[in-house]
């Protein structure tokens, strides 16, 4: 639970019917949780295709089984990006769709004068480092 987000960037209706069922989606930055509960008094099979998987992409899977056993999961969308979930009557689904987590991005600044007067400038991280003296590198939060 540590790591679903508090907050959203986006919130989607994918299906569902007053007093039976729903499936939401919601993002947070590039990851996606699509969820599901089942209200009615049988078992819902749903064959989703929500925009945000892509054919052929891994998800991972949270759900339950007629016993409301959880369970997990990955799931591969079909060539038409549908994926099959089965809720049991009282249970349901989470669907996570998360950025590549080993995609980084590193960055390299340097100083093109050459003339060691770098002076620390914050352009898209949590750390500034600068060139004060040559050959010495300070880091600060």
């Amino acid at each position: 639970m540590k790591a679903v987000p508090t907050t959203w960037d986006d919130t989607r209706y994918i299906d569902g019917y007053p007093g039976r069922y729903a499936v939401i989606a919601r993002r947070h930055g590039s990851d996606w949780y699509i969820v599901g509960v089942n209200a009615s008094s049988s078992p819902v099979t749903l064959n989703m295709s929500p925009d945000m998987i892509a054919p052929g992409e891994r998800v991972r899977l949270y759900s339950d089984d007629k016993n409301l056993v959880g369970s997990v999961s990955e799931v591969k969308a079909d060539k038409k990006g549908r994926i099959k979930v089965t809720m049991p009557t009282g249970g349901g689904f989470v669907i996570m769709k998360r950025s590549n987590p080993d995609f980084h991005v590193y960055l390299c600044l340097g100083q093109s004068n050459m003339e060691g007067n770098a002076r620390p400038r914050v352009v898209a991280s949590t750390h500034i480092m600068a060139q004060s003296t040559p050959g010495t590198i300070q880091t600060a939060t």
